[in-house]
C-alpha cells in the first residue's frame, strides 16, 4: 500500500469535519464569525434565558439589574445600554437576559436618568 496508508483515516476525518462545518455555515446563513459574547456561528443572540421589558429592570447606580435564578443578578452597565447593548449577563453563571425596548423607550429612559438626552453611540465589538 505504501507509506501513505496510515494517512487515509486522517484524510477522512478532516474531510467530514470540513463538510460538517460547511453545513453549519450554510444553516447560519453563510456567516461564520468569532465575536465576543457569541458562539462560532454568531447565533448567541437567539438563546437567552429570558427576555424582559425595560420597565421590569432596576437601575442601581450605573448598572441595570434583574434577578437571576442562580441567586445573583443579571447586569448591564448604563453606558453599554446607552450605546445600544440589550443583553445583560450574570457574573456568576453563564445565563444571559435580553432587555426588550424600542429606541424611543431607550432614549426616554436615558433622558429620565440624566444622561444628556439619550444620545446613542454604536457599540464597538
Amino acid at each position: 500500500m505504501g507509506t501513505w496508508a496510515p494517512l487515509v483515516p486522517l484524510f477522512f476525518f478532516f474531510f467530514f469535519t470540513l463538510s460538517f462545518a460547511a453545513v453549519l455555515c450554510a444553516l447560519a446563513g453563510g456567516r461564520v464569525a468569532f465575536t465576543r459574547g457569541r458562539g462560532a456561528l454568531g447565533m448567541m443572540d437567539a438563546f437567552h434565558y429570558e427576555e424582559v421589558a425595560l420597565s421590569e429592570v432596576h437601575l442601581e447606580g450605573e448598572m441595570l439589574r434583574y434577578p437571576c435564578p442562580c441567586g445573583d443578578l443579571f447586569e448591564l452597565s448604563l453606558e453599554d445600554f446607552a450605546a445600544g447593548a440589550d443583553v445583560a449577563q450574570c457574573p456568576t453563571c453563564s445565563l444571559t437576559l435580553r432587555i426588550i425596548c424600542t429606541e424611543a423607550e431607550r432614549r426616554a429612559f436615558m433622558s429620565q436618568h440624566g444622561t444628556g438626552g439619550g444620545q446613542l453611540r454604536p457599540v464597538l465589538a
